[in-house]
């Protein structure tokens, strides 16, 4: 009865990890840790609002998230343009990416690295909505808009459309227990991340180390984050493994900083991170780097 109890992912994890050696593990948040909570973003965008600009614009609900959010990065990028932000404030080199590899709007990227506040970008935005009408195919689309900037920009609205993975969770729990060491690195505003941490302290409690973009004012996959963490907690980059659910930023971190480096599998069919198939990659990969004699020890 004890065992049912028990996650696979927890109890692959607590019979095999303690045979490895003792690791660092550094995870990036959304995507591997945190989840969108897709019940409480649909109330906050507006269940009539959507079913509403849904019929206008003859798309079924996956079509329909697409276009919004398209259309929410269309109106982000020409707020930036009309107020010339982007001559006047300063940001990475380097550009955040969302989960499908598309470059963040100006705004979003600014917001991530601290370079500006939730406030400003909620009345820079909500204002030129009300300005230019036009920019919307109808009602509908601009209050979906409208609700996702303060969605998206307030911080209290936005942990509370976010939710843990609770397999991460026990991942993490596992890794601990075993000897390895747990950091967070992760693209997150600055004004929100306290909320978060309150939010899961059963994750946050656990970490060794934790680096957010917002503090930083550098966001992944620039060098600067990476060398960050690495120089704050004295790691050692061979003896690292960074899981991120975007390539870009894996490939930065392998090729740039020599953080061995696992882009987060998924549970076929689905977008949950699948922490089974993780840990085989890294037994995996963690062997053979053992038994290659060009390995440092």
């Amino acid at each position: 009865m004890v065992i049912k109890k028990i996650t696979l992912s927890a109890l692959l994890c607590i019979l095999s990890i303690s045979l490895l050696r003792s690791d660092a593990f550094i995870f990036d948040l959304g995507g591997v840790l945190i989840d969108t909570n897709y019940y409480a973003s649909f109330l906050t965008l507006g269940p009539l609002n959507i079913a509403q600009y849904m019929l206008h614009e003859r798309k079924g609900p996956k079509k329909i998230n697409t276009h919004i959010k398209n259309t929410l990065f269309s109106i982000l990028d020409k707020t930036a343009h009309l107020s010339q932000l982007s001559c006047t404030h300063n940001t990475t080199t380097s550009q955040a990416c969302d989960e499908t590899g598309v470059p963040l709007p100006f705004l979003m990227q600014a917001w991530l690295n601290g370079s500006i506040s939730c406030h400003d970008i909620r009345l820079l935005t909500l204002t030129s909505i009300e300005e230019h009408p036009e920019w919307f195919s109808c009602a509908a689309e601009k209050r979906l808009v409208r609700n996702s900037i303060q969605m998206i920009f307030d911080p209290k609205i936005f942990i509370k459309t976010r939710k843990l993975y609770h397999d991460g969770l026990s991942f993490i729990r596992s890794c601990k227990k075993h000897g390895h060491s747990v950091f967070i690195l992760s693209n997150w505003d600055s004004e929100s991340f306290p909320l978060l941490q309150n939010a899961y302290p059963e994750l946050f409690n656990l970490c060794d180390g934790i680096v957010i973009s917002g503090n930083v004012n550098a966001t992944k996959p620039s060098c600067e984050i990476y060398a960050h963490l690495l120089d704050q907690y004295s790691l050692d980059p061979q003896y690292c493994w960074f899981i991120d659910d975007q390539k870009e930023n894996i490939v930065t971190a392998q090729e740039e900083l020599g953080i061995n480096s696992i882009l987060c599998p998924r549970k076929r069919g689905t977008k949950r991170p699948d922490f089974i198939e993780l840990y085989r990659i890294y037994k995996r990969q963690m062997l053979s780097q053992i038994n290659n004699p060009t390995r440092k020890t």
